[in-house]
């Protein structure tokens, strides 16, 4: 399947449907580490604005913040947080069917896709730092003084070090994974 990245944090419905996807399960396998996973995907994004992706959205935030209200998370306690809402309610019932024969192979590939996502931004937002601190120096005609210039200076070295350390990251996971990097089938949510 082809995947269409986000840039500036655009949310997509398949990556909310991934997101949601992979902590809708009772098991405790991974739970703790998916949900920071997808925590980090959350953090990035931005909130849409129009559309059926603001119920997913919203869906999502539901169940990060049942996550942290709850030592013990599991569906049963979503439910009763979700029923509150009966748009959200609706949702989850939509979910409960679609999830509940999930494999750990697929979660595997849910995980390989969010964190390959996840960089990606990183990535982008890295080199646009990195572009709009060059064009400052580039451009300084002299005015600024020599504190803010070594100030821009270290910045763009910090951003240069982020992206470095974040392109490493991404090769070191490339060079161990061993599952294929396939998709279930997308749900069609828009």
């Amino acid at each position: 399947t082809e995947v269409d990245y986000f840039v500036d944090g655009t949310v997509d419905a398949m990556t909310l449907n991934y997101c949601i996807g992979l902590c809708f399960r009772t098991e405790a396998e991974n739970l703790n580490s998916d949900f920071k996973l997808v925590e980090e995907y959350f953090n990035l994004a931005e909130e849409p604005h129009d559309g059926n992706l603001i119920v997913y959205y919203d869906f999502l935030k539901k169940m990060l913040e049942v996550r942290d209200m709850s030592k013990h998370f599991d569906i049963e306690t979503l439910f009763i947080h979700l029923r509150e809402d009966p748009e959200l309610e609706e949702l989850f019932t939509l979910y409960e069917e679609q999830m509940a024969g999930t494999t750990e192979d697929t979660r595997q590939s849910i995980r390989i896709f969010l964190q390959r996502k996840i960089q990606f931004v990183e990535v982008v937002q890295g080199l646009d730092t990195i572009s709009t601190l060059k064009d400052i120096i580039r451009l300084d005609d002299g005015s600024m003084d020599n504190f803010a210039f070594q100030e821009t200076m270290n910045s763009l070295n910090k951003e240069i070090k982020k992206v470095e350390k974040s392109l490493k990251r991404n090769n070191d996971r490339n060079k161990h994974e061993k599952t294929d990097f396939k998709f279930g089938h997308s749900t069609g949510l828009n």
